[in-house]
């Protein structure tokens, strides 16, 4: 049981050592310091990060921000599906917008190439398929 006492206080000492010193200690950011990280520094477990320099403070905002709501609702996109009808018609629209392109770029002559439109008309065809070679039977 005496041993049980001594124990006691000398954790009783070694936290009023903390608190008195964490008590006269101000933080980095002229801020009162948490007991527990008070605690930490004192056994050693926590360090100091240091003053940030000039620009780093000039930069931060003068008033704290508001919080982030962590379940705020998200923006939706205001755009509908489009039908079919309407995807073609934007559709024929690109095309009529890269065929004036194409007038402007040979009025100019300027040659990147093949023409855009023929060069997306042709990845757009489907490859024939090639026959498969008969055996020749009579080499055997």
């Amino acid at each position: 049981m005496y041993r049980n006492k001594r124990l006691c206080l000398f954790a009783v000492a070694l936290l009023a050592l903390v608190a008195a010193d964490s008590a006269f200690a101000q933080s980095v950011y002229d801020e009162p310091e948490s007991p527990l990280h008070a605690l930490a520094r004192g056994i050693g477990l926590s360090a100091d990060p240091g003053k940030p320099e000039e620009f780093v403070r000039e930069s931060r905002p003068a008033a704290p921000t508001e919080p982030i709501p962590v379940f705020a609702p998200t923006n939706e996109p205001t755009s509908q599906v489009r039908s079919p009808d309407s995807l073609k018609t934007m559709d024929a629209d690109l095309d009529a917008v890269v065929k004036a392109h194409e007038r402007v770029r040979a009025s100019a002559g300027v040659i990147d190439g093949p023409p855009l439109a023929a060069s997306t008309k042709a990845t757009a065809k489907k490859p024939k398929a090639k026959k498969p070679k008969e055996a020749n039977s009579a080499s055997n």
